[in-house]
């Protein structure tokens, strides 16, 4: 799957704080290994600061919970140079989770040079959906839990100790690694995509793996995942008690046994608060139900799914997005896990604007985010709404409908938008380009304005006429 002519390097610095700029590296794990995952060799240290001990010595028990006793007798940069540039050539691919934090702290102490470099934060994000979080200590310890531990290699330590966490990432990355040939076997369009991919985890792929098939028939994300646990019936509710429209007081009945007679498939649970959304994500978790949407079904236009599998070469993000997707279909899992912000613009890209096709399942919503799909049109017509806390609903709708305008989500959309016009005519330009680029200005003055008002308030105010004397907000307003 991987090389074999390179050699793979985890790298983990333990620093004061997160400027790799200003803040000090206290201590650095290595782990090298081949392209069967085997390690050929480690090096970790401590590393003396440059700070006097009382400058960093709260800092550095509460981010590391390292002693000042253990770095103020640690070896200088200079006495561990050599040690730590032989792990660095031509050959080497530097992995790291946040990689360039590492390589920034890296280039300010050695000469150390490198093939390439992969982030194990965004093939995690690709690799392993529905993580509740993307922290290394988080992903490593869902695959200690699943692992055989007698197979598992690592440093004594505990994360936030730099040898330990290159052996965590280690292990993130060969997990993402085999997941990744799992896919490529069963979707040889990854594979493709991969060849002709311009982004860095195409320079590590193996030149033998020669799948060169164009996506043909993509697979829709449609599939329901479940683990064939049977939902318990509750004696004293009946499903056909609850009428179109109807209101009902549950009282103390537990929300669990509510849920357990409710229906499980095209319908949605709409609650007042988010976190009643979680406890009863929670319960249908209990009784069963595994997998719950707790947002819009992620429903693609296949043509534009075809496009953007074909378009060459993709960039780091859009192969991530293209794994993503393929491994999710690998997996089973009925929609898409989008966890970041290239993620949700390439999806708004390729959406199906008439979502016809949605997977069947539950859905957790908000009452904000249920007006939200009203407005839209985002319901199907065969849906079922269970409207819980329905004496909030006025002051649901009242939060919502005072939001203020967000021009940042506005230039969000337009972005998704235009990428989506490129995608379909690579050669025109879109048609919404310009507007992108008023508003890139309109909200670049707008900032310059609120800037101005901010720098001096000492001086008394001065009531200006905002259209006559005030160049900036003219300029603004002659942009709209």
């Amino acid at each position: 799957m991987i090389r074999s002519d390179l050699q793979y390097v985890c790298l983990d610095f333990e620093t004061t704080g997160l400027d790799a700029e200003h803040d000090e590296a206290i201590q650095i794990g290595i782990v090298a290994f081949d392209h069967t995952g085997t390690v050929i060799d480690t090096f970790s240290s401590y590393i003396k600061p440059q700070k006097s001990a009382e400058q960093l010595k709260d800092m550095v028990r509460v981010v590391t919970g390292l002693s000042m006793e253990q770095l103020m007798d640690a070896p200088s940069f200079e006495q561990i140079r050599t040690k730590v540039e032989k792990f660095f050539h031509a050959q080497t691919v530097i992995i790291g989770h946040n990689v360039q934090f590492d390589i920034s702290v890296l280039n300010q102490h050695f000469k150390a040079a490198y093939h390439s470099a992969i982030d194990t934060f965004p093939l995690a994000q690709s690799l392993m959906p529905f993580s509740p979080s993307y922290a290394l200590e988080v992903l490593d310890k869902s695959l200690v839990h699943s692992a055989d531990k007698s197979d598992m290699k690592s440093s004594a330590g505990t994360h936030h100790d730099a040898l330990y966490d290159a052996y965590a990432t280690q292990r993130v990355f060969l997990e993402c690694v085999k997941r990744l040939h799992g896919v490529t076997k069963k979707y040889p369009e990854v594979a493709h995509m991969m060849k002709h991919a311009s982004a860095k985890l195409a320079a590590i792929r193996n030149p033998q793996d020669n799948n060169d098939k164009l996506a043909g028939s993509v697979p829709l994300l449609t599939k329901v995942y479940t683990n064939g646990k049977k939902l318990v019936s509750a004696d004293t509710m009946k499903n056909e008690d609850f009428a179109d429209k109807g209101k009902y007081f549950i009282g103390n009945a537990p929300l669990k046994e509510v849920l357990k007679k409710l229906p499980k498939e095209n319908v949605i649970y709409a609650f007042s608060q988010r976190h009643k959304t979680q406890i009863a994500k929670q319960q249908l978790h209990e009784i069963g139900l595994t997998h719950i949407d707790t947002g819009v079904h992620y429903v693609f236009d296949t043509k534009l799914l075809k496009l953007f599998f074909q378009k060459k070469p993709l960039d780091d993000q859009e192969l991530f997005f293209a794994i993503k997707y393929f491994y999710h279909a690998y997996s089973g899992h009925s929609t898409i896990d989008l966890n970041n912000a290239y993620d949700w613009k390439i999806y708004h890209a390729l959406k199906e604007k008439d979502a016809k096709n949605a997977p069947k399942s539950a859905e957790l919503l908000t009452h904000e985010q249920l007006y939200e799909k009203m407005r839209d049109q985002e319901i199907m017509p065969y849906t079922t709404v269970f409207f819980f806390d329905q004496d909030r609903r006025y002051d649901s709708h009242m939060k919502r409908e005072q939001k203020p305008f967000d021009l940042y989500s506005l230039l969000q959309v337009t972005d998704s938008l235009i990428y989506r016009d490129r995608l379909i005519s690579p050669a025109k330009e879109s048609p919404r380009q310009k507007l992108h680029t008023k508003l890139v200005i309109f909200i670049g003055i707008r900032q310059t304005e609120i800037a101005g008002l901010m720098k001096d308030v000492s001086n008394s105010m001065v009531e200006v006429d905002s259209i006559v004397d005030n160049t900036y907000f003219y300029k603004t307003n002659l942009l709209l």
